[in-house]
């Protein structure tokens, strides 16, 4: 959990420092976690990432 909780915060300050829009950035991030996700799956958890990157 915490490694997660690092990848999210590393995660955050990409989109910070990126001009791509945040949500490629989290579909691409997702994508390398995890290769069999699919693009269902993708689209559940891009907002999921999103919450929890608001709270950190």
């Amino acid at each position: 959990m915490e490694r997660l909780k690092q990848e999210l915060k590393g995660l955050k300050c990409l989109i910070a420092e990126q001009q791509q829009p945040a949500e490629a950035l989290i579909r691409r991030w997702l994508k390398q976690r995890d290769p069999n996700f699919t693009a269902a799956e993708v689209d559940e958890h891009v907002q999921l990432v999103k919450r929890e990157l608001a709270q950190l």
